[in-house]
């Protein structure tokens, strides 16, 4: 069994310690993805010409790792409370949910790797991911239907211009 309710009621204290490594070492590798990220994003904004890494970009990045480990800790309480139920249900015999976060959270680092180590190399793709980003906001900001109404103005504007 590898979750902690039943190496304690046993009086295991060693299993339940090595248990809670794993757990660490599962966490590490959100940070050690995160670090991995930052560093993309640095050199990123290096080959952009736009590198000022700063304070407040820094505080950024221990935020979200916070915001992961967080999460990665209400993850682990619930599976210590499965854990309970691993003598009825084998599957809980595992930390199911810590690793599954653990692989969602390491897998959308890895998506911020590769567009990282993507932008600055093609323009136009560096201007698409823009304009999207761009798109995303104003929606946000104003709605989906006024800003349709925006890009419908803007297409006459341009078919007329073009005429």
């Amino acid at each position: 069994m590898f979750l902690f309710i039943p190496s304690l009621l046993a009086g295991d204290t060693t299993a339940c310690m090595v248990k809670v490594a794993v757990v660490v070492l599962l966490w590490l590798i959100v940070i050690v993805a995160s670090m991995i990220d930052l560093a993309t994003g640095i050199a990123a904004s290096k080959r952009l010409g736009q590198h000022k890494t700063t304070s407040w970009g820094l505080r950024r990045t221990i935020s979200k790792d916070l915001q992961y480990l967080a999460l990665l800790v209400m993850l682990l309480l619930i599976d210590i409370a499965l854990s309970a139920l691993s003598p009825y249900l084998s599957v809980f015999t595992v930390p199911i949910l810590s690793v599954a976060g653990v692989s969602i959270v390491t897998i959308v680092e890895f998506v911020s790797v590769a567009e990282n180590t993507r932008k600055g190399k093609n323009k136009d793709e560096d201007v698409l991911d823009d304009v999207q980003q761009l798109a995303a906001a104003a929606i946000d900001a104003y709605g989906e239907e006024k800003v349709k109404a925006l890009f419908m103005a803007l297409q006459t504007y341009y078919e007329k211009k073009k005429a």
